[in-house]
């Protein structure tokens, strides 16, 4: 999905809270939040679950990968790259061989460019009516479960937030502040997320960078779609919780940086079938990928396609857009390009060929 720009953060803060900086939840504490040691903990992830999430992610077309390059019709060589939204140091160091690519790179494609906002974009989004509303997205509160509304309190209460001002929030602004991982706290406005640490690296090289979205983009849907919105505030809000946080973080990331990207989809949903109940998963998952992850994947894709046209484009997007028949990889294939994996060290390696071959064009 997404980079999670922090300017929505600091613009609720200024208009809500104290103007003190955000902090984490108590349960979400450095130690927690750094994850020494990428891992499954058997406590948490017996070797039945491990093994059920990396064989369900593994059979999704290009499951497992996070680096790969793109062959267009005419020859032209680009690579893409599955990012994972955080400024935690084991996941914004950035392997050789995307450096190599970025160093080469005449254009980085993001999700969204930070660097284009005006500062007529920049007064709009400090708006008090972006974020607060009188109409029914203000009562967004009475139609969540209520562990994740308790959550939430928790959450901006340790922003120093009244109460009274959280309901007052429009849902489409509730929805994209959790976004933000909560653990991006610590060290924000010092570390940056490894979208932006890919940034850097490109404009280092002297590349142009370039947004594949309008930057007000979930703004404009969101205010839009309510519904969409409520579903992600329950599926973002679930992650709220005290549960095993470490160890779901762990496993998180170690799976990220095993490149196996469709397990880290599986274990999300399993989770959400948990938490929720399957029937209620299911629905909420449904009425947010649609638009989050499948609609957004044609969109990025048509963005794309003229770089990828002229070659030496990075693309550097959010690691569940790549999985998937809807994914940005077999959508790239469907249109004649030439995907082929680039293995990272430490990842594993690709899946049985029956599963992953149709992936790669002849």
């Amino acid at each position: 999905m997404g980079a999670r720009s922090s300017l929505l953060l600091a613009a609720v803060v200024a208009l809500v809270g104290s103007g003190a900086p955000a902090v984490a939840q108590s349960w979400f504490d450095r130690a927690a939040c750094l994850v020494d040691a990428p891992r499954f903990d058997p406590e948490v992830y017996p070797d039945d679950r491990g093994t059920m999430i990396t064989q369900e992610g593994a059979a999704l077309p290009a499951g497992v990968g996070r680096f790969w390059q793109v062959k267009a019709p005419n020859g032209a060589v680009s690579h893409i790259w599955g990012t994972m939204h955080s400024n935690v140091p084991v996941i914004t160091q950035l392997p050789d061989a995307l450096q190599t690519a970025l160093r080469n790179a005449k254009t980085v494609a993001l999700e969204k460019n930070p660097l284009e906002a005006t500062r007529i974009q920049l007064r709009a989004r400090l708006a008090p009516g972006r974020l607060y509303g009188t109409d029914r997205g203000a009562h967004w509160a009475n139609q969540i479960d209520p562990r994740i509304r308790t959550w939430i309190e928790r959450r901006y209460g340790e922003r120093h937030w009244h109460r009274a001002n959280i309901y007052r929030l429009r849902a489409s602004a509730v929805f994209q502040d959790l976004l933000w991982d909560t653990c991006n706290d610590f060290g924000n406005g010092a570390l940056p997320l490894q979208d932006h640490r890919i940034l850097l690296k490109g404009l280092d090289a002297g590349a142009t960078i370039v947004g594949l979205e309008p930057q007000d983009q979930f703004h404009t849907h969101y205010s839009e779609h309510y519904l969409q919105a409520l579903a992600g505030i329950e599926i973002y809000g679930a992650g709220l919780g005290p549960d095993d946080v470490e160890a779901k973080r762990a496993a998180q990331f170690h799976l990220y940086l095993t490149g196996q990207i469709g397990a880290m989809m599986a274990d999300k949903r399993l989770r959400l079938d948990a938490f929720f109940g399957q029937t209620k998963s299911e629905r909420l998952l449904e009425t947010l990928y649609g638009w989050l992850i499948d609609d957004r994947n044609l969109r990025m894709l048509d963005a794309a396609l003229p770089h990828l046209q002229r070659g030496e484009t990075v693309v550097a997007i959010g690691a569940f857009h790549l999985p998937g028949e809807a994914g940005i990889l077999r959508l790239l294939q469907r249109a004649g390009y030439r995907i082929e994996r680039i293995m990272i060290p430490g990842e594993v390696a690709d899946p049985p060929l029956r599963d992953f071959g149709q992936l790669v064009a002849p």
